[in-house]
């Protein structure tokens, strides 16, 4: 059974970890602490299946504005619908948050992710030149959420 719930500080190594495997680097452990522990606009949520962590969600909510940090799931788990699940429920928060635009950053060579979030209504909007610290571009991509 797939659950999606509010991230823990005893999450937090999973998450750093999971962002090492997925990204090849992650934000710093007091970071993501902070994040958690600070952060009023952080909301981070960990996705389990059989009561296991097989992902993560990151959005901050800048009402009316908001902003997906990151999605990453376990290897095993991509490709199978789980993604698609954290995204739907960053939109739904979202609508239950009164967010009108949600945004996020891609690396311009992820094709198939860059669909993906096109396939849920997310339209490029401006090109981040040397945006990753490999300097690769990225695009900002928006979401009207409540309109």
């Amino acid at each position: 059974m797939v659950e999606i719930r509010r991230m823990h500080i005893k999450d937090v190594s999973f998450v750093y970890d999971l962002e090492k495997t997925t990204f090849g680097f992650s934000l710093e452990k007091s970071m993501l602490y902070d994040e958690i522990l600070y952060n009023e606009m952080a909301h981070y949520y960990i996705m389990t299946e059989h009561q296991q962590r097989i992902g993560y969600l990151g959005l901050w909510l800048t009402n009316p504005n908001a902003e997906i940090i990151n999605i990453a799931l376990v290897p095993e788990k991509q490709s199978q619908g789980y993604g698609k699940k954290l995204l739907e429920y960053a939109i739904k928060v979202c609508e239950e948050n009164k967010v009108k635009t949600l945004t996020l950053e891609v690396r311009k060579s992820l094709t198939h992710v860059i669909e993906f979030y096109q396939s849920f209504g997310f339209k490029k909007i401006h090109e981040r030149k040397r945006y990753y610290h490999d300097h690769e571009d990225a695009w900002l991509m928006a979401k009207e959420v409540n309109v």
